[in-house]
């Protein structure tokens, strides 16, 4: 789940959670108000019951009284007005009860007995009602009719209310509710999703993509996000990070560089050895030859500078090509010919693999150019050589064959340049295969290795636009593919 997603999830869930618990405390506010609000509409009613009683009882009206709470059972809301008769007109009117008169049901016998007012929620057929019970005491002009003493419970007067409208009331508001508060967190969740997308997500996304690019080797990358808060300054640490590890990587290659001059150091010496010693001899020869003087010897003399001249121009080259591998190198890409690339590097082997009975064989095809760093490509040769040497203590063949494969069934819609290094060794275990370009993965003798050299030739062949392929079988030896984006004759 991408994390806009999650965030945008969260966020929800939680506005959802708030506007629920807020709809809730609102609706059970509102709710105790209305009951409130009902709860005191009936208290009037029992005063005006109360009235009424005082004044039809004492003109011992009953008619009018009987009309009076016919008139109030009429009222909207007014569900039901009972006059219930406690103990003390019992014991008056024995078992003769008035039509307005009734007889105590369990809650309101409760409410006589503990002389105290209640009020409960019934429900009933057609929803639910409010009952408030107010307990009757007799006073002294009630006397006149019963016989009880002052403040003696006579009964309670019973008021049910509806609240069928209030309930339908809540019920709709709760609909409304619901639907606001979904219209609401979806068009939160939108707003919101738009601004941390523009603050946050589309920034991430540079930070992805630059790590990406990072990933690849492209160390010259730059995340450039100057937005003054985290991301801002994860971006700076980011590209502070990526410029110490270029350095590093810098510091890498030319250590493996160092390494590789170190190992041909003994054949370079007697590559350069042998001429000198020739060209010594020479000269002395041509110091005898001047002595004497015979012009006999000018043909001998043309013939000791003609060796002089060849011999000086090989060491000239040997120290030529040492410098150029040993060059640091620079930025800048230009027309490279993969063919001399490979012949440099094989003049600087050919001596130190034939004393070890390796057999250089090269298969190349014409005029393949790719755009490159010439001295990087040369290091990336002469290591997966010396690699194929190394898996070769006894000797044997290592074959470097190159080829072009026409657009458009190579990659991009351009020609690629296939160049296959193939040796005679003992292969890579199938379990190494997927860690040989981890820096410092070595399966050499300690001291033998730095486990630099494959980690830094992906990291140049991918600089390059290309990519290295291997494919190796135990005893059968190992081949080396390394796929370059071929330069069109126009380009060259």
């Amino acid at each position: 789940m991408r994390l806009g997603t999650k965030i945008m999830l969260g966020i929800g869930v939680l506005l959802l959670l708030v506007y629920s618990v807020a709809g809730y405390l609102m609706f059970s506010s509102e709710k105790a108000l209305l009951i409130k609000q009902t709860s005191e509409k009936t208290e009037i009613i029992n005063r005006m019951i109360v009235l009424s009683l005082r004044i039809f009882m004492t003109a011992n009206n009953i008619r009018d009284l009987h009309n009076f709470y016919k008139n109030l059972s009429g009222i909207k809301g007014i569900k039901e007005i009972k006059i219930i008769h406690g103990e003390a007109v019992e014991k008056q009117f024995g078992s003769v009860m008035y039509d307005h008169i009734y007889v105590p049901d369990p809650i309101s016998i409760r409410a006589i007995r503990e002389q105290r007012n209640m009020q409960i929620i019934e429900r009933g057929p057609d929803g639910r009602n409010l009952r408030n019970i107010f307990v009757l005491k007799c006073e002294r002009k009630c006397q006149k009719c019963h016989n009880a003493r002052v403040g003696e419970v006579l009964g309670a007067i019973s008021v049910s209310t509806s609240l069928k409208d209030i309930d339908r009331s809540i019920q709709n508001r709760h609909i409304t509710l619901f639907f606001a508060t979904f219209a609401s967190v979806f068009l939160v969740i939108g707003c919101l999703y738009v601004l941390i997308k523009f603050m946050v997500l589309d920034k991430l996304k540079k930070l992805v993509g630059f790590t990406e690019r990072v990933g690849k080797g492209k160390l010259d990358s730059r995340a450039d996000i100057a937005t003054g808060d985290e991301i801002g300054t994860l971006a700076d640490a980011f590209n502070d990070m990526t410029a110490r590890l270029k350095s590093a990587q810098d510091g890498m290659v030319t250590a493996e560089k160092l390494a590789a001059i170190g190992r041909l150091a003994a054949n370079i010496t007697h590559e350069v050895n042998n001429p000198i010693g020739i060209i010594l001899s020479r000269i002395d020869c041509l110091q005898n030859d001047l002595k004497t003087g015979s012009d006999a010897n000018i043909q001998q003399l043309n013939e000791d500078i003609g060796v002089i001249k060849k011999h000086a121009q090989r060491i000239s080259n040997i120290t030529e090509g040492l410098l150029a591998f040993s060059r640091k190198s620079e930025a800048e890409y230009t027309a490279v010919d993969v063919n001399k690339v490979i012949d440099d590097v094989c003049f600087l082997v050919r001596k130190q693999f034939a004393d070890e009975n390796i057999i250089l064989i090269k298969k190349a095809s014409l005029h393949l150019y790719v755009s490159g760093n010439e001295n990087e490509l040369q290091q990336v040769l002469f290591n997966i050589i010396c690699n194929a040497r190394d898996a070769m203590p006894d000797g044997g063949r290592i074959e470097i064959d190159t080829s072009l494969e026409r657009a458009p069934t190579s990659e991009n819609g351009k020609d690629i340049i296939r160049i296959k290094v193939s040796d005679e060794g003992e292969g890579i275990p199938e379990e190494n295969l997927s860690r040989i370009f981890e820096p410092f993965f070595s399966t050499k003798e300690k001291g033998k290795g730095t486990g630099l050299g494959l980690s830094i030739s992906y990291r140049i062949i991918s600089e390059h636009g290309g990519k290295i392929e291997v494919e190796s079988e135990g005893g059968k030896g190992t081949t080396f593919t390394i796929l370059l984006p071929a330069l069109k004759q126009t380009e060259i």
